[in-house]
């Protein structure tokens, strides 16, 4: 066999797909929902992950994060999550709280110029806060002890909200996620007390 046999040319053809000198190799990724529907949080994963393709910016907080990361008390005097802490009885926890919520803080400033990576942690912060009301509260509310209600807040909101961020393209971590509900203990959305 000489040289000649494998010289290729592509002079004359007409391109309207793939053309190559020789393989061409094209892989396709699927996602797919049990039902065929997407859940909220998977089309928020696909728009981030074409929003960062895009390279897109945003020079604000959408609405429904910056409820969020506005004090619900606004018009009360502003107490820091420390106090707010032994207000509740959580002397113990106050530093590791504050390490938890500081690091939420950078992460959400990390991502504040992506609107979809904004829906997502407004998204997660929505479930924490209701999630918090409805299973936490109540045993606040009947002085359950503190184990029981630490238990409680793993087994019934961090842990399903965990697991709903799937792919999760924001890397976000259980102490991220405990580091929100620090902030929105901060912020006055929850209450230890």
């Amino acid at each position: 066999m000489s040289g000649d046999e494998y010289d290729v040319t592509q002079k004359g053809n007409k391109v309207e797909g793939n053309l190559a000198g020789r393989d061409v190799n094209i892989s396709t990724t699927h996602n797919y929902c049990g039902h065929g529907r997407l859940t909220s949080m998977q089309r928020l994963i696909a728009h981030y992950h074409e929003e960062m393709k895009q390279n897109s910016s945003f020079r604000h907080f959408i609405e429904t994060l910056q409820h969020y990361l506005d004090s619900v008390d606004a018009d009360q005097k502003i107490v820091g999550l420390e106090a707010k802490m032994k207000q509740g009885g959580r002397e113990q926890e106050i530093n590791e709280a504050m390490r938890q919520k500081e690091l939420f803080a950078k992460r959400l400033q990390k991502h504040q110029f992506s609107e979809t990576a904004q829906k997502i942690y407004a998204l997660v912060l929505g479930r924490i806060h209701v999630a918090f009301k409805a299973e936490i509260r109540p045993l606040i509310l009947v002085n359950a002890p503190h184990e029981q209600v630490d238990a409680a807040i793993v087994k019934n909101v961090l842990s399903p909200i965990f697991e709903e961020l799937e792919a999760n393209p924001l890397d976000v971590t259980f102490q991220e996620l405990a580091g929100m509900l620090h902030f929105l203990v901060g912020n006055c959305h929850i209450r230890w007390v």
